[in-house]
This record gives C-alpha cells, structure tokens and sequence, in this order.
C-alpha cells in the first residue's frame, strides 16, 4: 500500500526448519525494518525537501503525519476607488446690462395737462391761445429744436412706471414776449408727488438754466411752472426735455 508521504509494506513471514521467524524485506537490503514494515520513500527527483516520515506507535500501528495547515489564500487587494468629485457647475452666464435710451419729453402722451393760456405746446413756444401758433423754442437767443412750450401756472404730467432714471432740461423763460415783459417763473419736477428738483426764479434776463431730477423707480412726474408775482408774459420752457430710460 502506498502512502503519500512513504509507503508501508507487509511483507510474508517465513519459518524456517528450526522454528525460527523470517520476514523477507521489500525494496531490497534493510530498506524496511519491522512487521509492518516502514519503508522510506524513495529519493525525490531533481532533489527538494522530502516529506516528514511516517511513524509507528506502540501497538504497532502507522502513524500518518499530518499536514501543515494551509494558511488562507490572500484576499486579493482591491485598488481603491478614486474620491467621487461631485459634478462641476455649469457656468453661469450673466444677463446682458439692461441698454439705456434717451426718450424725449415732447415724444409722450401726457395724463395731466393744464396751462394758463391756450393748449401746451409741442417743440414750439406757446404762442398765443391757438393750438401750433408758437415759434421756434428760444430762451436769451439760444435756440432749440425740442421741447415744451407752456404759460404759468402750469402741469403737465406724465407716467414712467418706474422705467426711468433721469430727467433733465433747459428751462427759462421765452424769448417771444418783450425784453421789456416782466415774465418771471420758477420750474418744479415732482416724483410721485413729492419735489426732487427746482430752479431758482427766472426772467426774461436769464440764460436757460439745467435742471437735473433722479426719477429712479419713479411712476408719475408732475413738470410744474409756477409764476412768481403777476402772470404777465410768463411764457416758459421746458427746451431739450428728455428722460433716461430702460429699454423695453
């Protein structure tokens, strides 16, 4: 019987004529020694360690060697996943810088008007009491192609629904009346009722005069001329009037 490690042989026993016990040996010489008989295992090939040998116990019987505990196979190391990096936001993209246009005053319907001789007039002086029987806009010599012309008292009113920015025109009074005229007039812009800007008063004498109004968030102004004194020959203007608006 052959064993992995070795192999044990039973070999026959012989008597002889005396009485005497012979075992005959296997594997030649005094290979194996014993009933049963332990044999080495023959020479390994190409040489190596051999196996532990195979051992006897008292009664007689082959002690099998055992065999070395395995070690467990290496767990196969896993590389390690790279960091989950969270998606990239796109770009914002910013909206485009709201443009800005130049609106003339002349150019809007109007929600209030009241002047203190005939109709407000369109890019013209105001004339007489006849509609478009003005002039050319004209204050201490200098002329002008747009505008309002009014007599005080006056209002006119229009709505910007918060659109606007800035309001700004020429004001002084007209050069059709006499230099002799005692037209005297002060220029008032309210904001949603209250006066964000006014000029000084102002006569036949003066150079136009700018007047500057923030109407930012604004929603009605009120262009209002007041006379000072007598209202003789208060023909006034309102000359290159315009508001900065939002584009629509």
């Amino acid at each position: 019987m052959a064993l992995a490690f070795g192999y044990v042989a039973f070999a026959p026993i012989f008597h002889d004529g005396d009485g005497e016990t012979l075992s005959a040996g296997i594997g030649g010489g005094d290979a194996c020694l014993g009933v049963p008989l332990i044999c080495p295992s023959p020479p390994l090939q190409g040489g190596g360690v051999p196996p532990p040998p195979l051992s006897a116990s008292t009664d007689g019987s082959v002690i099998l060697p055992q065999p070395s505990p395995t070690s467990a196979a290496p767990t196969p190391s896993v590389p390690a996943e790279p960091p989950t990096q969270a998606p990239k936001a796109a770009p914002s993209v910013k909206p485009a810088p709201m443009r800005l246009v130049q609106i003339l005053l002349s150019s809007l319907a109007f929600t209030r008007e009241e002047n203190g001789r005939g109709p407000v007039e369109r890019n013209q002086s105001n004339g007489e009491r006849e509609a478009g029987d003005g002039q050319t806009l004209t204050i201490d010599g200098e002329q002008f192609s747009n505008g309002l012309g009014v007599h005080a008292p006056s209002r006119v009113q229009v709505r910007l629904d918060g659109r606007c920015t800035q309001f700004t025109a020429i004001v002084g009074v007209d050069d059709e009346k006499d230099r002799d005229a005692d037209g005297q007039v002060v220029f008032r812009v309210l904001a949603d009722g209250e006066t964000v800007a006014q000029s000084p008063i102002l006569d036949y004498r003066d150079q136009g005069f700018l007047l500057s109004a923030n109407v930012t968030g604004v929603r009605v102004v009120d262009l209002v001329v007041d006379p000072d004194g007598s209202q003789r020959s208060d023909h006034a203007d309102w000359a290159d009037a315009r508001f900065t608006c939002f584009a629509s």
